[in-house]
């Protein structure tokens, strides 16, 4: 009996998330497409992520598995991020630990996002004083 009331929990679940219906032309949109930003080490990037018609969507930054931001508010504890004007991502003084994707996701139903791959230039393993 447990089991039958779980199946039927579980179908119904599921119907109601089947039925969400969205109307695209309502759904957020990126102005922005991914890019390569080519930096120097120690200066400053922002990498942006414009969206049309935001809504009610959380947009948020990350970094691998790190989250940055989400919406308007700064996660990462780093004090060189930070968002400006709007959700564009600000990182000053640029380092090699700051290489790598960066990903601008909004938090659609099926989450829809851009990825900008960050390289710092001049930095060699000479400069570490190994």
């Amino acid at each position: 009996m447990e089991a039958s009331l779980l199946v039927l929990l579980a179908f119904i679940a599921g119907s109601r998330q089947a039925s969400i219906k969205v109307d695209p032309s309502t759904l957020p949109t990126f102005l922005t497409s991914s890019q390569v930003f080519k930096v120097k080490d120690q200066d400053r990037v922002v990498l942006p992520c414009e969206v049309t018609n935001p809504g009610p969507y959380v947009l948020a930054w990350k970094k691998g598995i790190a989250v940055l931001s989400a919406g308007s508010v700064k996660v990462s504890p780093d004090p060189r991020v930070q968002l400006i004007n709007g959700f564009n991502l600000e990182i000053r003084e640029v380092g090699p630990q700051d290489s790598g994707d960066y990903v601008c996701q909004i938090g659609t139903l099926e989450p829809r996002e851009i990825t900008h791959t960050l390289e710092v230039l001049g930095f060699t393993l000479k400069s570490w004083n190994f």
